[in-house]
C-alpha cells in the first residue's frame, strides 16, 4: 500500500511541476542550443550500430530536443540551462515522453543523450553531432 501511494504522489508531483512550469519554461532561451551554428549537421550514434548516421539541415536547433518525437506538440521543462549544457524533460499529449541532455563542445560539435518512451517502446541512445557546412552541401555524409 505504501509503495502505491508513493508512486501516485510522485506522479502527481511530476504532473503539477510540468503543468505549473511549462509555460514559464517555454519562454526561457535554451543557451546551449542557440550557440549551435545553423547549417548541415551529421548525427552519428555512439555505441549503437542499429541507429544509422544521418544528416539534417539545422535551422531551428530545438528539434534536437525531441529526436524521437519530432512532430509532437510536447510540454517541455528545462532542467539544466547552461551555456555548455542543457537538459530538457518533455511529455507529449498523445503519449510518450523523454529527457534529452545536450553537451556543447564547440558551436560545431555537440553530444546528445536521450531516453524515454516513443510508440509504446523505450529508447535510449547517445548521438555525436558535427557541423558539415552550409545546408545543401553533402560533404560525403549520409542522409
Amino acid at each position: 500500500m505504501v509503495g502505491t501511494m508513493g508512486r501516485g504522489a510522485c506522479a502527481l508531483g511530476a504532473a503539477l511541476a510540468l503543468s505549473g512550469s511549462a509555460g514559464a519554461q517555454g519562454e526561457r532561451r535554451m543557451l546551449a542550443l542557440h550557440a549551435l551554428e545553423p547549417g548541415q549537421w551529421q548525427l552519428q550514434a555512439i555505441g549503437n550500430a542499429r541507429i544509422r548516421p544521418r544528416s539534417l539541415c539545422l535551422g531551428d536547433p530545438a528539434i534536437l530536443i525531441q529526436l524521437e518525437h519530432p512532430q509532437a506538440n510536447c510540454s517541455q521543462v528545462v532542467v539544466t540551462n547552461q551555456p555548455q549544457s542543457l537538459t530538457v524533460h518533455y511529455v507529449c499529449p498523445l503519449g510518450g515522453f523523454g529527457q534529452t541532455s545536450l553537451r556543447l563542445d564547440t558551436p560545431r560539435v555537440a553530444r546528445i543523450e536521450t531516453q524515454g518512451i516513443a510508440a509504446n517502446a523505450p529508447f535510449s541512445y547517445s548521438v555525436q553531432l558535427r557541423r558539415l557546412g552550409p545546408c545543401g552541401q553533402r560533404n560525403g555524409a549520409p542522409r
